[in-house]
């Protein structure tokens, strides 16, 4: 029985009857294109908990300081807007999409996890270690953000629209349950083999190694996602009019990027900071910083069973609204947090309400990106996005050593509020103008 074979048979097949509970009845090309869907996210969010949570502490064990930390994000964040609107011209001149996440993001982008866990063995530790690390880290973004607008605009066209909410929240209960596994499992892992010396790797690199084979399980389950047909126009002359005319010939959309953008801007320049600032401030460890990651996924799932049918039933704009109101309490939270314990309390609320922020404006990104150039639209929503998260870590990473981290946190909870309020004044449209 080949791989593929076997995940079919262990999975995928006692899947079809609970998505065709949440979507309806489907043809079986779309039925089993939606299956291989989630299991990708499944071993995808699996990779994430081995890695994405402990690659900060990696760092920060070769040796960096918080602007070290912060320059890590940003790095990353700068590349991956050097992949997006390339990515998207490229995508949208190719016949099919799926080749490119595959090899982009699916391969490409997943090498460098392995490469991160070989580091120490290929420079001394120390400021040259930290440098390759934030680069390798870059790197692997830059191949993710590469693939990341035809990965959109191929699920745009593989959901069907009038039950994404359900869908997508059912998906991310699976993906939640094995981040809960999987966060507190790799924070045990890695503590049991560093011990308490703070500046050992071996943890972090069995992790690292642990999170490129859990990956590349999920590049297969893509791999087997039939494309669906893509919705282009005639002339491609006609589309690519460019990406200015494209947000004047829809300003609703625009504003949904001017409102990410300042949302972005005001996340990221806390949020690297939150588990550096568990470890070295609030006396916590790796084992710590899996277990709030575990919480925060428990209560994720809630909150998609919550999110889930809501989000169809009321519309994604009043849940966007209602959690983007609400999600800027948490780092005020985190302020006046004083033990780990602290932590874990802060979670619960936010795993819960940002199940619903999550859910309602990737469903808002698809239906206001204008359909004929969704690619485009994608690529310039996520140079936003990634701009923000650019100059985020390192506002953030220098006011840490100005005034501390709580007052970066009190900024940051402010910021999150103003992005809100500019989405709620001025995207109204829920779909915006196709391009003629």
């Amino acid at each position: 029985m080949s791989f593929p074979e076997f995940i079919q048979h262990a999975f995928a097949r006692p899947l079809s009857s609970h998505i065709e509970r949440a979507c309806g009845p489907l043809g079986l090309r779309r039925l089993a294109g939606l299956k291989w869907f989630w299991m990708d996210g499944v071993f995808g969010q699996a990779q994430e908990s081995f890695s994405g949570d402990y690659i900060p502490l990696f760092a920060l064990a070769a040796g960096a300081s918080a602007g070290g930390i912060g320059l890590l994000a940003a790095a990353a964040s700068l590349l991956s807007i050097a992949g997006f609107l390339p990515g998207a011209i490229v995508g949208s001149r190719l016949r099919a999409r799926k080749p490119l996440v595959l090899v982009s993001g699916g391969t490409v982008g997943r090498l460098f996890l392995p490469l991160l866990a070989l580091s120490p063995f290929l420079v001394q530790s120390g400021a040259s270690l930290v440098f390759l690390i934030i680069a390798l880290n870059a790197l692997r973004i830059l191949a993710g953000s590469f693939a990341n607008s035809s990965w959109t605009s191929l699920v745009a066209d593989l959901v069907p629209s009038a039950n994404r909410g359900r869908y997508f929240a059912s998906r991310n209960m699976a993906i939640g349950l094995v981040a809960l596994v999987a966060s507190p499992l790799a924070g045990q892992i890695i503590g049991a083999i560093n011990g308490r010396t703070v500046h050992s790797f071996p943890g972090y690199q069995v992790s690292l190694l642990a999170a490129f084979a859990l990956g590349m399980v999920s590049t297969v389950s893509f791999s087997r996602i039939p494309e669906p047909p893509a919705r282009r126009p005639a002339r491609l002359r006609q589309k690519a009019r460019g990406f200015v005319d494209l947000i004047r010939r829809n300003p609703p959309f625009a504003w949904l990027a001017a409102s990410s953008l300042v949302w972005g801007l005001s996340l990221t320049m806390a949020s690297p900071f939150f588990n550096v600032y568990l470890v070295t401030a609030l006396g916590g460890n790796a084992a710590a910083v899996g277990t709030a990651a575990g919480v925060f996924s428990l209560a994720g799932l809630f909150g998609q069973a919550a999110f889930g049918r809501l989000t169809d039933l009321r519309g994604n704009r009043a849940i966007l609204v209602l959690t983007g109101f609400l999600i800027p309490i948490f780092p005020l939270a985190w302020a006046l947090a004083r033990a780990p314990f602290h932590v874990y309390l802060i979670n619960v609320a936010s795993g819960f309400l940002w199940a619903g922020y999550n859910l309602a404006s990737f469903n808002i990104l698809l239906e206001m990106s204008p359909t004929e150039d969704r690619e485009s639209a994608v690529g310039i929503y996520q140079s936003a996005v990634a701009a923000s998260a650019v100059l985020g870590p390192l506002v953030g990473g220098y006011l840490i050593g100005v005034v501390g981290y709580k007052v970066v946190f009190v900024l940051s909870g402010v910021g999150r509020l103003a992005g809100t309020i500019l989405f709620l004044a001025m995207a109204r449209q829920k779909k915006v103008t196709p391009i003629p």
